[in-house]
């Protein structure tokens, strides 16, 4: 079993956001204090956190949901300032070379989507900001250490397609905007994700969410008659959103994951 690979297969097929990666993860076996323990490193510099791993089954389905809660935090930071405090907690944490560039990447492409989307903006055309800055930094980091617990082999991730983005609008600081946001359509874009609007009028795929989407560099299989080849096998992992569907819709606000043992 110690030389088998460890490959991740991700389902976002209700949606997939920073904080349900990492609950996901947990759910697939990553020991939630460890996890936690990075998360709360990473919001240290920009604000007190409390962060809880919540076991919850939501239409039959047992997950994880992280109750994240954030005082004094700041909403939009220099997103050079970000990534040094990303940096900074990666270290500390004891985030290895393979899930720490990971981590980084996801913060760049996450920067060139706010830079490409806000260009116009002449007040910050030079010093791109990133919005719920200690949000993208926590989130970053509870996915990097979950994937490092796990030991996933971050080359060779799949993930089914299409990725349920949602529909309707956001309210945000740049007021009310389609779905997907600005950033996250960047994303998709620039980085060949699969979507499709709906299941439901409401934002499913965000864009830290993409971001660590387009870091992990998927192969995308059809979700449709998906399953592993013989002689693999898998353990599942469910991490929960914030949002509630309606019962009407069978399924919840979560990220589904495989982690699979490969010889």
């Amino acid at each position: 079993m110690a030389n088998n690979r460890r490959l991740l297969v991700i389902d976002p097929a209700f949606g997939m956001a920073g904080d349900m990666m990492s609950a996901a993860l947990i759910s697939a076996g990553a020991r939630d204090d460890k996890v936690i323990a990075a998360m709360k490193l990473a919001a240290s510099s920009l604000g007190d956190t409390t962060i809880e791993a919540v076991g919850e089954t939501r239409s039959g389905v047992e997950g994880i949901y992280l109750n994240i809660r954030l005082l004094n935090n700041e909403h939009a930071i220099d997103a050079s300032v970000a990534a040094e405090h990303l940096v900074n907690a990666i270290g500390k944490a004891g985030i290895s070379k393979p899930y720490a560039e990971f981590a980084l990447t996801a913060m760049k492409i996450l920067t060139e989507a706010e830079y490409a989307v806000h260009h116009n903006d002449s007040a910050r055309l030079h010093t791109p900001h990133l919005h719920e800055a200690q949000d993208i930094i926590i989130d970053l980091a509870g996915a990097a250490m979950g994937l490092q617990l796990l030991g996933i082999d971050c080359e060779t991730v799949t993930c089914l397609s299409p990725v349920m983005v949602g529909g309707g609008t956001i309210r945000f600081s740049h007021g009310e905007l389609d779905v997907p946001a600005p950033a996250t359509a960047y994303i998709i874009r620039n980085y060949g994700i699969p979507i499709r609007k709906g299941p439901v009028e409401k934002e499913l795929f965000t864009p830290t969410g993409a971001a660590i989407m387009a870091a992990l560099n998927p192969r995308f299989a059809g979700r449709t008659g998906f399953s592993l080849p013989p002689g693999e096998s898998g353990i599942h992992g469910t991490g929960f959103g914030s949002m509630r569907l309606p019962s009407n819709m069978g399924s919840a606000n979560a990220l589904s994951l495989i982690v699979v043992e490969s010889p």
